[in-house]
């Protein structure tokens, strides 16, 4: 074999093998998933409902539910995408003329069917208004699991 095809057919067989390494299997979202934002000075628990739109897509809601320091919860709607990681755009109304829009970036455990992030809290209680680390967690629910 010449020595210049080596480096061609090297190429060829990593460039067919790639895409196969970086796409994961198809994901079923569709359900409901209940979990928790959780930082030092601030806790909510979650409601999702998703719907898979796609082997890799999905849509839905998000509700961050009531809590003793806020007396109504909020809604965000969801668009996600699933491939290294899930990203979730999210868009919530808080009565403001402008909808808050957000990105999330979380890790898929399949076999548990969990998503988890770390997430920046901005929360009134604080000096500044700083931030305070936190983590967001939702699980699907036992029932819809297959």
């Amino acid at each position: 074999m010449r020595s210049g095809l080596r480096p061609l057919l090297v190429i060829a067989a990593l460039s067919a093998a790639t895409p196969v390494l970086a796409t994961p299997p198809p994901f079923d979202f569709t359900g409901t998933w209940t979990g928790t934002l959780t930082s030092r000075i601030f806790s909510t628990d979650l409601s999702a409902t998703f719907t898979s739109t796609g082997p890799r897509t999905f849509t839905g809601s998000l509700r961050f539910l009531p809590t003793p320091q806020r007396a109504t919860g909020q809604t965000c709607e969801v668009n996600g995408t699933y491939g290294k990681r899930v990203k979730l755009d999210m868009t919530c109304e808080n009565g403001a003329d402008e909808p808050v829009k957000g990105i999330l970036r979380a890790h898929l455990n399949r076999a548990a069917a969990k998503l988890r992030t770390h997430v920046h809290v901005v929360h009134e209680t604080l000096p500044d208004r700083r931030r305070a680390r936190g983590t967001l967690t939702l699980t699907k629910s036992p029932a819809e699991l297959n």
